[in-house]
């Protein structure tokens, strides 16, 4: 069986116009998917642009987020309740404990 390849042209990102994007976590994984992200939006040329924010312990990694140009906060679960998409990228010996706090709300 062949894998089936997609490409720029198969799919559209208007579903994400107009939307909030969180990222819970912002090390190794979340600022390269945030930043490949939001690059993308740009390029698409989204309207209105979907608005892309960081939840984040108050860190290192939250002052990069910022100094990246996004919004951040380090309140997880009421980021997570306006979020339309969210993303979990967290370590493993955290995210346990993060999904208690954030399905509880």
């Amino acid at each position: 069986m062949t894998a089936r390849m997609f490409y720029d042209k198969d799919c559209s990102l208007e579903a994400l116009a107009g939307k909030s994007i969180v990222f819970i976590g912002y090390g190794n994984q979340g600022r390269a998917q945030a930043l490949n992200l939001r690059d993308t939006f740009k390029s698409a040329a989204l309207s209105p642009a979907p608005q892309i924010k960081i939840a984040n312990p108050k860190d290192s990694y939250a002052k990069t987020a910022e100094e990246d140009g996004f919004g951040y906060t380090s309140e997880w679960a009421a980021a997570a309740a306006e979020a339309d998409v969210l993303f979990l990228l967290v370590p493993d010996q955290v995210r346990k404990k993060l999904e208690r706090v954030l399905w509880q709300s």
